[in-house]
């Protein structure tokens, strides 16, 4: 026989299983494979957690550089482990080439990107416009008396002899569009690599103190004065900059190579309708504003207003859109393999 007090028991019973049941549905993970140090900080900080607050959700960050992340995601190509990921323009080429990618749904955040900004038709998009340039130590060059750089060339000045830090062709876009440069400089092009690696070992070369595998070393290398010299972004040095780094951007004559951070969700994901929302988030003006705001990345979404602490530094970097290069992805990266086993075997070693 169940009594009212039986009755009543199972009653609060199933409440708190439809509860628990609830809440567990509601609490959901999704992983964002992107770039560690500053570029996560900025985005776990800032950008992230109204996503996660207003949609009950943690993204948690699998950090790496854009070929570490690459990696992971071809290695899980048939059952994903990753929800959205970050890559550098050159190598999100690559990831939609293999099939890693679904396209992006419509919306208001994906209209306003420039046509640039819209990557294969819409199977990923720029949330981060940059562009790789030079950066030098300037408290180093203040107390040497050097004047700023102004030409990639100046990678080889004997007076840097052992105070370039390089991040690796094979490993970086910094270091890959650093090479390319000198490389055309030297008469070469996107498909012919040749005059780069042939006067290389005599020119930057041996001005070279570490090829490191990615700008994490940086930070402290440049406080320790063991870096004078290297490629980097207008975006990364801001971040730097604010840590109380004394690092400066300086322009190549010659010009900077655009550099695109990309976004796209990972195909055959376990939760595609979610990692959509957050992408298309991540497009917002809302969102890229946060990320200017806190770390100065410049945005691909054409309505973001610029704080009046940022406005000048994207009236700069608008500047120097002017002269910057656009590299063929299409040849490099079919000569991508051949390419990085040669860096590795000659260069970076």
């Amino acid at each position: 026989m169940i009594t009212r007090r039986t009755a009543l028991a199972g009653t609060v019973a199933a409440l708190a299983l439809a509860a628990a049941g609830s809440a567990f549905a509601q609490s959901k993970t999704l992983y964002v494979g992107m770039n560690g140090g500053n570029f996560e900080r900025v985005f776990t900080q800032a950008v992230f957690p109204a996503f996660e607050k207003a949609n009950d959700v943690k993204i948690v960050v699998v950090p790496g550089t854009s070929s570490d992340i690459l990696a992971k995601a071809t290695a899980a190509k048939d059952k994903p482990q990753m929800h959205v990921m970050f890559l550098d323009d050159g190598v999100m080429v690559r990831a939609i080439g293999a099939g890693l990618c679904e396209k992006l749904k419509p919306s208001e955040g994906l209209a306003d990107l420039p046509a640039g900004a819209r990557m294969s038709g819409d199977m990923a998009a720029g949330i981060d416009m940059g562009m790789t340039g030079l950066a030098y130590n300037k408290k180093m060059f203040d107390e040497r008396g050097w004047a700023a750089p102004t030409s990639w060339m100046d990678l080889a000045d004997p007076k840097f002899k052992d105070k370039v830090v390089f991040q690796s062709a094979s490993a970086s876009s910094f270091g890959l569009h650093a090479f390319l440069m000198f490389n055309r400089i030297q008469g070469g092009d996107d498909r012919n690599f040749e005059p780069g690696f042939r006067q290389w070992p005599a020119s930057v070369g041996p001005n070279v103190r570490e090829y490191i595998p990615n700008s994490e070393p940086l930070a402290n290398m440049i406080q320790s004065d063991e870096a004078a010299l290297f490629p980097l972004t207008p975006t990364a040095i801001a971040r730097l900059k604010r840590r109380g780094i004394p690092v400066e951007y300086a322009h190549p004559k010659e010009g900077a190579v655009i550099l695109m951070v990309g976004e796209c969700v990972v195909a055959r994901n376990s939760e595609p309708e979610l990692s959509q929302k957050l992408a298309l988030y991540l497009l917002s003006a809302q969102a890229q504003a946060k990320a200017l705001e806190w770390a100065g990345n410049f945005p691909s979404n054409k309505n973001v207003q610029a704080p009046a602490d940022n406005a000048e530094a994207l009236k700069r970097f608008q500047g120097y859109m002017a002269n910057a290069k656009i590299l063929d992805w299409d040849q490099i990266n079919a000569a991508r393999p051949a390419f990085n086993a040669r860096w590795n075997r000659m260069i970076s070693r």
